[in-house]
């Protein structure tokens, strides 16, 4: 596999200038108002060799040519029609916009191994799209940018056969995209800023470097036939804000390994019907808020959700689990290892599971498991989470609920005012138990090991009377205990959380319910500053 693939594919690889300038590479930046600045008029659709450009007969190149040649933040205006290119690539030197007259009516048709490679300069580009001639592999660059170049697209399409974005190299450089449609970018071996907003893209990679990035109101999603695997790939420094964003039918999900993050963020995401989990392989912190993941199905021995490992240190609030399949032997939605820690709050896991091969083989856990270490043990924390397992679990699966591998010193499981409808699977099905367990409800059944002075056990589905998974109120699906439930007033007070999954604040009585829900609970939001 060569240095460009490994890019593509979000592998962990610093590649070498040559592979990375042929995969293609943009930047993007706002450009300043300078008096001297100059609008040039494009008004041929042609790419002869370039002479001057002038009024009535200017080429995009003698337009950019010019451009370079005046200080300034110059301008280019596009016509509507397809614009072919076939004498190299044009290189972008100086400050530079550039604008079509609209996706729908201004081209840009890159047959060439890069169209524009911009070297220290920003460029703005809005109102076009790219495209190219059928392609069975290597992608062009639609946009190569180095020498801390900058690019802002703004409604712009760049679909994979007319050229991926591509940044490398420089200080401080800013790739943004905002209301565009882009295939894949990937961001290498630099310093700065990446934005992305209310677009829609296949493949992101942040390679190296110290890059901070905000992803906002942005849809990442898999092609049917894709030449790059879809998906995020971070292996940088810097902080990560995800937030308002799908990811859906990507090859690869999100990962991130390397180096530690500043801050990993990821805020009211909607992750499903992806081929990987949520993977985070480095001691770093994150923190999920208001997520659901839902309806995915893990491959290679992954979970279908979240894994983490390597001294992740994972913070999950006010989100929910639904229907996911792992391929692995521990954790079918959520798997721990090697020193994570995990800590789910105001949470629910509806119906997750394993592979039918995955439970042949003994799989455990299906919505939550752990992988224990004797050097460098796991730990998860759970508060107020609901847990109910799937109504038809494969064959041979272990622990609807909760599993756990490995002695009782190499994991460490805090269970708190949670319910837990399913099994869960220690590696000693007879003496396995819980670090610490107050105010829980297991239905039905002991497994879980629970002191039956502090905790409900052996609870009949009716008796807990939960309900459906459905819209209870709040940003994520939730079940909505009936007013008689057994989780009414079971939570232990002293672990009680003044609101539940939904914002609403707990408790409605004199006692605190078990699970994610406040039962009776009304919708007044406690705001993060504390007033209502």
């Amino acid at each position: 596999m060569n240095d460009r693939e490994r890019i593509l594919r979000g592998e962990n690889a610093l590649p070498s200038l040559r592979s990375i300038m042929h995969v293609g590479f943009g930047i993007a930046g706002l450009l300043p108002t300078l008096a001297s600045a100059s609008t040039y008029l494009v008004t041929r659709t042609d790419d002869p060799a370039p002479g001057a450009c002038s009024a009535g007969d200017c080429t995009l190149r003698e337009a950019v040519l010019a451009a370079n040649a005046n200080s300034g933040v110059d301008s280019i205006q596009l016509p509507a029609g397809t614009l072919t290119f076939t004498s190299g690539e044009i290189l972008v030197g100086d400050d530079l916009s550039i604008e079509g007259t609209g996706i729908a009516t201004t081209t840009l048709f890159n047959s060439l191994p890069t169209l524009f490679h911009v070297e220290g300069a920003t460029l703005d580009l809005s109102g076009v799209a790219f495209d190219g001639p059928p392609i069975s592999n290597d992608p062009p660059n639609a946009i190569l940018g180095d020498s801390a170049a900058s690019v802002t697209l703004n409604a712009t399409r760049i679909p994979v056969n007319g050229g991926g974005v591509t940044l490398q190299a420089g200080a401080g450089p800013t790739l943004a995209i905002h209301a565009s449609d882009v295939d894949f970018a990937i961001v290498s071996s630099t310093n700065g800023t990446v934005e992305v907003s209310d677009s829609r893209m296949n493949l992101l990679v942040l390679n190296q470097g110290d890059i901070d990035l905000h992803m906002q109101r942005t849809t990442v999603e898999g092609l049917t036939q894709p030449l790059v695997p879809a998906g995020i790939s971070i292996m940088t420094s810097g902080g990560v804000l995800i937030e308002d964003t799908e990811i859906t039918n990507a090859q690869q999900g999100i990962i991130v390994q390397g180096t530690a993050l500043s801050s990993l963020i990821f805020r009211r995401i909607r992750y499903h019907d992806n081929s990987l989990p949520l993977h985070v392989i480095t001691n770093t912190g994150l923190t999920i808020e208001e997520s659901e993941f839902s309806d995915n199905t893990g491959t290679a021995g992954m979970p279908g959700a979240l894994f983490l490992g390597n001294g992740a240190q994972g913070n999950v609030f006010a989100s929910t689990f639904a229907r996911n399949t792992g391929d692995g032997d521990t954790g079918g939605a959520v798997h721990l290892e090697v020193g994570a820690h995990a800590l789910i709050v105001n949470s629910t896991f509806a119906a997750n599971t394993f592979t039918v091969n995955a439970a042949t083989a003994g799989a455990r856990g299906a919505a939550i498991g752990l992988l224990g270490s004797s050097s460098n043990p796991p730990q998860l924390t759970l508060n107020h989470v609901t847990i109910v397992e799937s109504a038809f679990g494969p064959v041979g699966m272990e622990g609807s609920a909760i599993g756990v591998r490995g002695v009782p010193a190499d994991s460490q499981t805090i269970v708190l005012n949670s319910i837990l409808r399913g099994s869960c699977r220690f590696e000693n099905p007879l003496g396995g138990t819980f670090g610490n367990a107050h105010g829980n409800i297991q239905s039905a059944g002991h497994s879980c090991g629970l002191d039956s002075a502090t905790n409900l056990e052996d609870v009949s589905a009716s008796a807990l009377a939960l309900g459906a998974l459905g819209d209870h109120g709040g940003p994520t699906p939730t079940y909505l205990p009936a007013a008689n439930s057994v989780a009414v007033g079971a939570a232990n007070m002293t672990f009680c959380l003044p609101s539940d999954q939904r914002g609403y604040l707990r408790p409605v009585a004199d006692g605190c319910d078990a699970g994610a829900i406040e039962i009776g609970a009304a919708d007044d939001h406690i705001f993060v500053d504390g007033f209502e």
